[in-house]
């Protein structure tokens, strides 16, 4: 498991890791369990104050984060991409 394998690499504690989780829950805003382009999109307006972002700029996100192709990232691709700055 990813998590596990973090904790014991001494990348993230059990804390970080429960912090993480519930970023991940506040940001999937349509509770899908995936970060869809939505999500992205609604949290990177809500936090730039109300700048909108073009589709093409949400999916270089969703890249960075390593969604797959099928256009939303899940738990462990939102946490693998975090945990690595």
């Amino acid at each position: 498991m990813v998590e596990e394998r973090l904790i014991s690499e001494k990348r993230v504690t059990r804390w970080q890791l429960q912090e993480i989780q519930k970023l991940f829950e506040i940001m999937n805003v349509d509770k899908t369990g995936e970060l869809s382009l939505n999500d992205i999109g609604f949290m990177m307006q809500h936090i730039s104050k109300g700048y909108s972002y073009e589709y093409e700029d949400l999916q270089v996100i969703m890249q960075n984060i390593g969604s797959t192709t099928k256009g939303a990232a899940s738990w462990t691709e939102f946490l693998t991409s975090i945990s690595i700055v």
